[in-house]
């Protein structure tokens, strides 16, 4: 998890995350934390060092709890990176001209191509979502 000294600190959290298809107001405060717990996990953190680390409890002292606080937290952390959820982040004036883009497109076409399959050395791309740039 890097050095201690310089680990972002988080919002306290309920003992149980948000569950429901509808992004909360706890959800956008808590969204960075979503973010870096699946990180620290992919890097291998362990749940004793998350729960001291982003829940703020000992998790020997409180075991219940904090596997209880982990596992909601970390449900909701998946659901928060699907594309459901994104489409719930986007402002209202993006979502319309998002749509708009997409009915223009769709006109006057008969059937739309088909695509390519990417190579691994071309860049991913999110034509669907402007002002994202292009991972390379």
């Amino acid at each position: 998890m890097g050095n201690k000294d310089h680990l972002p600190k988080f919002p306290p959290c309920a003992d149980e995350a948000p569950t429901g298809k509808k992004l909360t107001p706890y959800d956008k405060e808590h969204f960075r934390l979503y973010l870096y717990l699946r990180l620290w996990l992919m890097e291998g953190a362990t749940r004793e060092e998350l729960y001291e680390h982003m829940f703020y409890i000992d998790g020997k002292a409180e075991p219940e709890r904090a596997r209880r606080m982990f596992d909601s937290h970390l449900e909701r952390s998946n659901w928060a990176y699907t594309p459901e959820c994104f489409e719930q982040l986007l402002s209202p004036e993006l979502r319309r001209r998002l749509s708009k883009k997409g009915r223009n497109k769709s006109a006057g076409r008969a059937a739309s191509p088909k695509r390519r399959k990417k190579s691994a050395s071309q860049p991913l791309s999110f034509p669907n979502y402007p002002g994202v740039r292009s991972l390379e």
